[in-house]
C-alpha cells in the first residue's frame, strides 16, 4: 500500500455516495495536514501556547476519526462530523486570536457552506444557526473585556449589529449558492445517468447490430456455398442428360443397324455348317469354312455389343454364382486364346469362397468381365499382372465414387492391371460408345466398356474407376447381393435331326430361304410363309408340328399378335421365337402366352436345330 492509495477517496456502487466520500475527502486530507502543521507551530512557541497545542492535537484525532469513518463507508456520520470539527476549529481560532475581528473568523462560512454541501439545505441551515450562535457568543465575551487581547472599537453595538447584517446577508447568499451548487450537482448528475443509459442503449445496439451483421455473413456465405452446389449438380445433370441423350441415339442407332446386319449374318453363320456336313472329307473347303464362320461370329460379337449398347428389352435375370462364373470364364476358349496372345502377363486370382449371390444375366455378365479383361491385356502389351478379385462389401451409407454408390449388400469385383493407366481428363469419357485411346488400325470397336456401362447399369450395379496415369487401372463393380440359390444346369447331348411338318414366318426372304435349308437338311418338312396373315390362314386348313415366328414382322402385326391369332384356331400349337433384337416384353408376352423359346439372330444350325427338337420333344 503507497501513499497514494490511502490518500485517494474510496468507491461505492452508489454514485452519490461516492461524489460525497471524494468531496469529504479533499476536506479531511485539508484539515490533517492544516491541523497537523498548527501542532508543530503551537509544539515550537513558547509553553504558555499549551493550550493550542492541545486544541490541534484534539481537532487532528477527530480528523483521523472522521477519516476512518469515511473509509468504513461511514458517509453520513462523517459529513456530520467533518462541519462540527469546522465549526469548533473555528469558535477556538476565533477565541484565541483576537475575538470577531480575528481572521479566522471567515471559517464560519466555510462551515455553514461545507454543511450545506453535505447534508443538504437542512444541514445547511442548522449548522447557519448554529455558526451564529457561535459568533453571537464569542461577541458578547469580547464585548464584556474578558478577552485578553480583544480589540473592541467604540461603537461595539453598531458594529455588531453590522457584522451581523453583512454575516446574514453572506449566510443567506451562501446558502442560495450552495442550493444552486446542489441543483447544479443534481443536474449534472441526472444528465450523467442519462447519458450512462443512452451509452449503454447504444452499446446493446450495436452488439446486436454486429450479431446481425455476423449471422446474415454466415447465412449469405451459406448461401453461396449451396448456390456453388447447386450449380455444380445442374452442370453435372446437364452432363449426364447430355451423355444419356448421346448414348440413347447411338442405341436406337445401334440397335436398328444390329437388326438389319443380324439377320445378313443368318446365312453366312449357318449355311458353312450345311456344307461341311455333305463334304466333311475335304479339308481345304472346311479350313476356307471355319475361316468363314469364324469371321462371322467375331461380327456377331461386334453386333451383340451394339445391342447391348442399344439395350432393346429386358435381360433374362436368375440367381448366379460370381466365383462359378468367372471360372467358367477362364477356362473358356476365347479367354485362353487372349492370354495366349498376352504371355508377358500374369494372372492372379483371388476368388472369396463365401461370396454372395448375385442376380443377374450370365451371358451379359460374362460379357462385361471379358471386355474388362481385353483392355486390361492390352494396356500391359509389354508385360504386367491382372489381378481378379471377388468379395462381400457392406456400405453403411452413400460412397462417393465415380457414381455415388447406394448403402446396401454387395458382391463386389474388382479387375485391376499395372499397365498404361487412364489420364484424368479421359476418366469421363471412356464409357461412352466408339470413344477410344488406342490408335487408327489398332483391335477394339470403342464399345467395350460402353457395353459394360450399359450391362452395369441394367443390373441396378454400380461401376468405380480408379487410374494413376502410368501405373494401371482398377475396375470395381458393385452387385447387388441375394440370397437367392443358383440353379444347376444339366445339359444333355440332343439329337437335332426330325422328320415333323414345320412352318417358317419371317418378312425377310433371305431368311426363310436360309432357314428353310437349315430345317431341310436335319430332315424335317418345311412350309414358309412372308407374313402373320398367311400364317394364320395356312393353319386354317393345315396342320403343322411347330411354328417358327419371327418377332418382327408387319409393324401392325407383329410376332405376338400372329401368336395370338393362331392360338383362336389352335389352340395347343407349339411355336418359338427368333429375333435379332434383345428379348423384349412383346416376347415374353408371348412366352407367357405358350411360345417355348426364343432364339436371337444370328445362330448356327446347332443353336437353332436344338431349340426345334427340343420344342418339338415336349409333352
Amino acid at each position: 500500500m503507497n501513499i497514494l492509495s490511502v490518500l485517494a477517496a474510496p468507491t461505492f456502487s452508489n454514485d452519490e455516495k461516492t461524489r460525497i466520500a471524494h468531496i469529504l475527502n479533499v476536506m479531511i486530507i485539508s484539515s490533517f495536514f492544516s491541523t497537523t502543521t498548527y501542532s508543530i507551530v503551537a509544539l515550537l512557541e513558547s509553553p504558555y501556547q499549551v493550550y493550542r497545542l492541545l486544541m490541534s492535537l484534539t481537532l487532528l484525532l477527530m480528523t483521523i476519526a472522521s477519516y476512518t469513518l469515511m473509509r468504513l463507508g461511514k458517509i453520513r456520520a462523517t459529513a456530520i462530523m467533518v462541519p462540527i470539527l469546522g465549526l469548533i476549529f473555528t469558535t477556538i481560532t476565533v477565541l484565541l486570536t483576537g475575538g470577531i475581528e480575528a481572521p479566522m473568523a471567515g471559517g464560519y462560512f466555510i462551515t455553514f457552506l461545507v454543511a450545506g454541501i453535505l447534508l443538504g439545505k437542512r444541514g445547511g441551515l442548522i449548522f447557519t444557526v448554529l455558526c451564529l450562535i457561535s459568533w453571537g457568543g464569542i461577541f458578547l465575551i469580547e464585548i464584556s473585556g474578558k478577552l485578553p487581547d480583544t480589540l473592541v472599537e467604540e461603537n461595539v453595538f453598531g458594529l455588531w449589529i453590522l457584522k451581523n447584517m453583512l454575516f446574514i446577508v453572506a449566510a443567506t447568499a451562501l446558502y442560495l449558492a450552495t442550493k444552486s451548487i446542489g441543483e447544479a450537482l443534481a443536474l449534472v448528475n441526472r444528465q450523467r445517468d442519462k447519458l450512462d443509459s443512452a451509452h449503454r442503449k447504444l452499446e446493446n445496439v450495436n452488439i446486436g447490430l454486429e450479431k446481425r451483421v455476423q449471422e446474415r455473413t454466415k447465412e449469405l456465405q451459406a448461401e453461396i456455398i449451396v448456390h456453388k452446389k447447386v450449380e455444380e449438380e445442374k452442370l453435372n445433370l446437364r452432363e449426364k442428360l447430355n451423355q444419356a441423350e448421346r448414348m440413347e441415339s447411338l442405341g436406337i442407332l445401334a440397335g436398328g443397324a444390329a437388326h438389319d446386319l443380324n439377320n445378313t449374318f443368318v446365312p453366312i453363320l449357318s449355311i458353312p455348317d450345311i456344307i461341311l456336313s455333305k463334304r466333311s472329307d475335304d479339308s481345304e473347303l472346311k479350313d476356307l469354312l471355319n475361316l468363314i464362320k469364324n469371321a462371322t461370329k467375331r461380327a456377331a460379337g461386334t453386333i451383340s455389343d451394339l445391342l447391348t449398347l442399344a439395350r432393346r428389352g429386358k435381360y433374362e435375370m436368375k440367381p448366379l454364382n460370381l466365383n462359378n462364373l468367372l471360372n467358367e470364364l477362364f477356362n473358356s476358349p476365347a479367354f485362353k486364346e487372349v492370354q495366349d496372345r498376352n504371355p508377358k502377363v500374369t494372372l492372379e486370382k483371388n476368388l472369396s469362397k463365401d461370396i454372395a449371390n448375385i442376380k443377374g444375366s450370365e451371358a451379359h455378365l460374362t460379357q462385361v468381365v471379358m471386355n474388362l479383361v481385353k483392355n486390361a491385356y492390352e494396356a500391359m502389351e509389354h508385360g504386367g499382372k491382372l489381378r481378379i478379385k471377388t468379395s462381400n462389401t457392406f456400405l453403411a451409407t452413400t460412397l462417393r465414387a465415380y457414381t455415388d454408390i447406394s448403402a446396401g449388400d454387395y458382391t463386389l469385383l474388382e479387375i485391376a492391371d499395372n499397365g498404361t493407366g487412364i489420364k484424368n481428363k479421359d476418366l469421363r469419357k471412356i464409357f461412352e460408345p466408339f470413344y477410344t485411346q488406342k490408335e487408327l488400325g489398332d483391335s477394339g470397336s470403342g464399345l467395350g466398356l460402353a457395353v459394360v456401362w450399359g450391362v452395369v447399369k441394367d443390373h441396378e450395379a454400380y461401376i468405380d474407376v480408379g487410374s494413376d496415369y502410368g501405373s494401371g487401372a482398377t475396375f470395381s463393380i458393385y452387385l447387388p447381393s441375394t440370397d437367392e440359390i443358383e440353379e444347376e444346369d444339366s445339359e444333355e447331348k440332343t439329337d437335332i435331326d426330325g422328320t415333323e411338318k414345320i412352318l417358317i414366318v419371317d418378312d425377310v426372304k433371305e431368311q426363310l430361304e436360309t432357314l428353310d435349308v437349315i430345317l431341310s437338311s436335319l430332315g424335317y418338312h418345311v412350309d414358309v410363309v412372308q407374313n402373320g396373315h398367311l400364317a394364320v390362314k395356312f393353319l386354317e386348313n393345315n396342320d403343322v408340328d411347330l411354328v417358327v415366328l419371327d418377332m418382327l414382322l408387319e409393324e401392325s402385326f407383329d410376332g405376338l399378335d400372329t401368336y395370338k391369332e393362331i392360338l383362336k384356331i389352335k389352340q395347343n400349337q407349339k411355336s418359338i421365337i427368333v429375333s435379332g433384337f434383345a428379348k423384349t416384353e412383346r416376347v415374353e408376352n408371348a412366352m407367357r402366352l405358350g411360345v417355348g423359346n426364343y432364339i436371337r439372330k444370328p445362330y448356327t444350325v446347332d443353336i437353332i436345330g436344338k431349340a426345334v427338337r427340343n420344342e418339338l420333344d415336349k409333352k
